[in-house]
């Protein structure tokens, strides 16, 4: 080896020895310290992001709603039995003149009532837990005292007495903490880590002894406050559930209102993006004893119309002046001459559209007057029998007034005014009309619908 390459090679041997002095050398104090808070922070900000993700996924898989196996069936019968028991009671004596504590009316006794509400400020505890140490307790109503902690109905809506004389209060609670576990609420709660931090869970409990299913229109519980809403039905058989739109168009009025927990608002606003613009109004099936849990601010519900939605003749009417206005003044000609003199209704019809018109037009016509003449409802195939195309049907429904039609275009949101219920005009298919045209409705109830409502409820500490 020359002598270069012998002084070169002895310099690469001084710096590696160098380096493994050093390396071996023991660390300054500080400088560990430090290396060892920026692993922990590193290592907290991953834990963080991998959180983020899993409750953001998970609020999205929640926004469709949930249907569930009653949680405890036979304890939920039980509960609906001795609370109807107990407000026949108090009705009876009401109206015989008697007092009671029940702050309610003799016309609310079959209305919804505010039964107790459970606190929580500590979700980590395992399901079983939870329900042992939590505790129904009444509260005022908010519209007396203005405390957002109080529950949400009217101060004469508030039967927490029946429970609490029935002694049933530990079975309300194992109720809607076992119903909010089986839907995952209790596991988002602790994913997103808000509860106890700035926030309460307020778990708003209402009974529900006669629903009436006469109106049919979009709605949110919401008060700007509901994380979560279940319906517990107390039904022998399944029922059809809510028809619902997920992800609806959101209301920027009703956005600023809502005043829930930064992550939560985080989580559904990404849910928002992810599932893009409504094309369906759902209609679940509940089984017998069932129940169903939502995400309320990602969707709109309604009590179901089982079938197909109606018209009134009178829109009917209205709609074929606008489409074809000439023919249906001659169509209104024959029809008024028809109830004037007589005859055939054929005859004068086909007198007025013309000689040249086919049989199976004038028979049409003659068809949709009778109907007009008539009065009542019209639904989805008797306008099809009247030749209506598939497009016209839907502007029909879209453009007719009345419950059976606006309550499938705008929602009622409390707070603001009525808001749409699609993105951009795009044309829903309703799940229930095309199972009324496949023969597969739903089982309907023959009267009033029974069921507990749960409003999961933020509320700032």
């Amino acid at each position: 080896m020359s002598e270069g390459a012998r002084e070169r090679a002895g310099r690469a041997g001084a710096v590696e020895r160098t380096r493994a002095q050093r390396s071996a050398a023991p660390r300054h104090p500080v400088a560990a310290l430090q290396q060892q808070a920026g692993n922990a922070a590193v290592q907290r900000a991953l834990v963080a992001v991998q959180r983020d993700k899993e409750s953001r996924d998970l609020l999205a898989a929640m926004a469709t709603p949930t249907v569930l196996p009653g949680p405890e069936p036979q304890l939920q019968t039980g509960l609906a039995r001795v609370l109807n028991a107990a407000i026949d009671a108090e009705r009876d004596k009401r109206q015989q003149g008697g007092t009671s504590a029940v702050a309610l009316s003799v016309t609310e006794f079959g209305n919804a009532m505010f039964i107790g509400a459970i606190e929580l400020t500590d979700v980590s505890q395992d399901i079983d837990t939870l329900v042992a140490t939590s505790v129904l307790k009444d509260l005022p109503a908010q519209k007396a005292t203005g405390d957002s902690s109080g529950h949400s109905l009217a101060t004469t809506e508030n039967g927490f007495v029946l429970v609490q004389v029935a002694g049933v209060q530990a079975n309300v609670v194992a109720l809607v903490l076992r119903t909010m576990d089986a839907a995952r609420q209790i596991e988002y709660l602790r994913k997103r880590g808000f509860v106890g931090r700035g926030w309460k869970i307020l778990v708003e409990v209402h009974y529900y002894r006669k629903r009436p299913k006469a109106s049919h229109k979009f709605h949110k519980d919401t008060l700007g406050q509901t994380l979560f809403v279940n319906l517990n039905y107390e039904t022998g058989a399944p029922i059809a559930g809510p028809e619902y739109v997920v992800n609806p168009e959101a209301d920027p009025a009703h956005d600023a209102k809502v005043d829930l927990p930064t992550r939560f608002k985080d989580d559904l606003a990404a849910t928002r993006a992810t599932l893009g613009a409504p094309t369906t109004i759902e209609a679940p099936v509940i089984p017998a004893g069932g129940a169903v849990a939502f995400v309320d601010e990602a969707i709109h519900h309604m009590t179901p119309q089982v079938g197909h939605r109606h018209v009134p003749a009178s829109e009917l009417r209205a709609f074929l002046v606008r489409t074809r206005p000439r023919t249906t003044a001659k169509a209104e000609r024959a029809l008024a001459a028809f109830n004037a003199h007589g005859g055939s209704l054929f005859a004068q019809m086909q007198g007025e559209l013309g000689p040249g018109e086919d049989a199976a037009t004038v028979r049409r016509w003659v068809r949709r007057m009778q109907i007009v003449d008539a009065g009542g409802d019209v639904t989805r195939p008797v306008l099809t029998d009247l030749g209506l195309t598939t497009k016209e049907i839907d502007r029909l429904l879209a453009e007719a007034s009345g419950d059976a039609t606006e309550g499938y275009q705008q929602a009622a949101v409390p707070g603001v005014e009525k808001v749409p219920v699609t993105r951009n005009g795009v044309r829903l298919t309703r799940a229930m009309s095309t199972k009324a045209l496949q023969g597969a409705l739903p089982p309907d109830t023959t009267g009033d619908r029974t069921f507990f409502r749960t409003w999961v409820r933020a509320v700032r500490v």
